[in-house]
């Protein structure tokens, strides 16, 4: 658009502003960014002239590079926003504070006022954050939520966008439209007051449905929402429904760690309560495997039939001098029955020899167990018939009771892996492959446009980065902490030296150019699983030489304490300790007393060891002082037959 004389044209003749430069004739170009007007881009002269084809074309030009110039700005801008509120919506792990950190995010980028909105209990609608730049009008909308409350049927706005899980844009709010939504005329008077001009509300779509909107108002401003506005929030809205989506996830998963951990605990509680029952039992409880040797016989064998509890221990029941010789096919049937039934109660009477060689008469009870993995074995009671009367009823409460035991620990074990597989596969297919994607479009948008951007855009993309390695890293540890209680045990002698020498030797690379002082005793062998102790020496020896990082010399120290039910081994160190006020959160999951950039690690090391050391039977605990090293123990049960004497 062209104007050879200005001073002729009747709505530019008495321009103040004209006169003032003394401007005669002029040429325009539109600079329309995206296709939407920003303005004009003008060249003026003093003397009157006909601006040529060219020069208009040149001047449109102009005005075309630099509408792509601010569109290209706006881009970086909104990949800034992006970025940050990815930086945000990674700080924490309380969806309540990511989606109250999301409402202020958004203001004043993408609008004047941002509310958030969740579904409560029984379809309730729940504001949970509200932003503007002014707090008073902050205190003022909730007041105004709490006086008007949604109606979740409402045929529009946040109900609607609740029910259909779809966005609603509304790029020019007409008064028809207010009035339309006013409950009152005191709403209609301060919803004109306020003066909204365009709104969009996006929803946040999770795996599990919609879990909330996001409602973005423009209003002061003055700004009218086009659809690449829509396209932002409704990005925004993703990332925030993923992170709320993730810490669900996570909470879920702990109270199932925490509920898991109390039904072992209390498997391990009730297997001591049984232990203690079956050895101080007035019958006699004998174990035999398949092929009907003697693995463990109760200590009232003794009392009953005057034999230690380990003298007849390796004996077979087909072969033994102890079964009267008129009752040896009966003794035999009596195993046999019970081989090819298991689970099923056995009886059978016979008489035994006594140490005194005389002949007792036994009334015996017998159940194979084979497959059961507490008791891999077939059980069986011994009582002396001449007590059957008085002790009936004790024998059969006492079945009923193992039975019992059996089937509650066999059930809860069963549930607690059924929700332990459902957790693993939710961690797998709903936030690994979330975590992909991000990762791999942020590794092509460094690619990309990594030379074209500056230096604080390239922080957040590494950050992203950095962020979502991290939480790869997390729900790896994660589910091998759920595996390791899965895993079966192997028991066995284990060469505790040979498994420390092992740990050094695999160790080597992190203690290289530094001096380390090793002491290491002589380690008695143990009863265990391999592969499992390997684990625990191998975390509590890293962990000695990640935290004597900064000594010179760093001095390890490794021995062990014989006590009578138990051997204890310590792991001692001259490192940096901890604050013994918190030694109740050493052994939680990812609980750290250091911080990440102190020192590196997820805080699943140290729980898997107390997980292993208590499927064995044993126990984990600390001592230390800040500055001053630190000490971790664990104790293992005497061998299985020092324990069973």
């Amino acid at each position: 658009m062209t104007f050879e004389d200005l001073r002729t044209e009747a709505p530019l003749r008495d321009s103040s502003l004209l006169r003032e430069h003394e401007v005669v004739s002029d040429a325009g170009a539109i600079v329309s960014p995206g296709g939407r007007l920003f303005g004009v881009l003008g060249a003026y002269t003093r003397e009157r002239r006909v601006f040529a084809q060219g020069e208009s074309s040149f001047l449109q030009s102009v005005a075309n590079v630099l509408a792509a110039a601010i569109e290209r700005e706006r881009a970086d801008e909104t990949l800034r926003f992006l970025a940050e509120s990815g930086e945000v919506l990674a700080s924490s792990l309380d969806y309540r504070v990511t989606l109250s950190s999301v409402a202020r995010l958004a203001v004043p980028h993408l609008a004047d006022w941002c509310a958030v909105d969740v579904l409560g209990e029984g379809g309730s609608i729940e504001r949970l954050a509200i932003a503007h730049q002014d707090p008073e009008k902050v205190v003022w909308a909730r007041e105004l939520q709490e006086r008007y409350p949604p109606d979740p049927d409402a045929p529009a706005g946040v109900p609607k966008v609740l029910r259909t899980g779809r966005p609603e844009f509304l790029p020019e709010i007409t008064d028809e439209m207010i009035e339309a939504s006013a409950r009152d005329e005191e709403q209609l008077r301060i919803i004109h007051k306020i003066g909204f001009t365009s709104a969009m509300i996006v929803p946040l779509n999770a795996a599990g449905g919609t879990l909330g909107a996001i409602t973005l108002v423009s209003a002061e401003s003055g700004r009218r929402y086009e659809p690449s506005d829509l396209r932002v929030a409704e990005e925004l809205a993703r990332r925030a429904a993923l992170a709320v989506d993730n810490a669900l996830l996570y909470g879920r998963a702990q109270r199932e760690v925490a509920e898991r951990g109390r039904i072992e605990e209390d498997l391990h509680r009730s297997e001591r309560r049984f232990r203690a029952l079956v050895q101080n039992n007035s019958d006699i409880i004998s174990v035999f495997d398949a092929e009907g040797n003697i693995l463990y016989q109760s200590p009232s064998v003794e009392r009953i039939l005057g034999y230690g509890a380990k003298d007849r221990i390796g004996e077979n029941v087909f072969e033994s001098p102890l079964v009267h010789p008129d009752d040896i096919d009966q003794n035999r049937e009596f195993f046999i029955e019970a081989l090819a039934n298991p689970g099923v109660n056995v009886r059978a009477e016979f008489r035994r020899r006594a140490a005194d060689g005389s002949w007792c008469h036994i009334e015996a009870v017998g159940k194979n167990l084979l497959d059961d993995l507490f008791v891999e074995g077939i059980i069986a009671n011994y009582r002396d018939a001449s007590e059957r009367t008085r002790d009936q009823d004790q024998i059969r409460k006492l079945n009923e009771e193992l039975e019992r035991r059996i089937e509650e620990r066999t059930a809860q074990l069963s549930e607690a892996n059924k929700e332990l597989e459902s957790f693993s596969y939710s961690v797998s297919h709903d936030l690994r492959a979330p975590l992909r994607d991000i990762g791999g479009f942020a590794q092509m948008l460094r690619r990309r446009t990594g030379s074209s951007l500056d230096k604080v855009s390239l922080r957040y993309l590494e950050t992203i980065l950095s962020s979502v390695e991290h939480a790869g890293t997390l729900v790896d540890d994660l589910l091998a902490f759920s595996r390791m209680g899965r895993a079966e045990m192997r028991q066995t002698v284990v060469d505790m030296n040979g498994i420390v020498g092992e740990a050094r030797s695999e160790l080597q690379l992190e203690t290289e150019g530094r001096e380390v002082e090793w002491k290491v005793g002589v380690l008695p062998d143990v009863h265990g699983d391999p592969s499992m102790l390997r684990l625990v020496v191998g975390n509590l020896l890293s962990s000695a030489i990640k935290y004597t990082r900064d000594r010179d010399p760093a001095i390890i120290e490794v021995g062990s304490i014989n006590e009578e039910r138990e051997t204890v081994f310590f792991f001692r160190d001259n490192g940096v300790g901890f604050d013994v006020k918190y030694v109740s959160k050493l052994f939680g999951v990812f609980q750290r007393l250091h911080s990440t950039d102190e020192f590196e690690g997820n805080g699943i090391g140290l729980a898997n060891v107390q997980r292993i050391v208590n499927r064995h039977g044993g126990r984990v605990w600390a001592e230390g002082d800040m500055g001053k090293g630190a000490t971790f123990f664990f104790s293992l049960p005497r061998s299985m037959e020092n324990d069973d004497g």
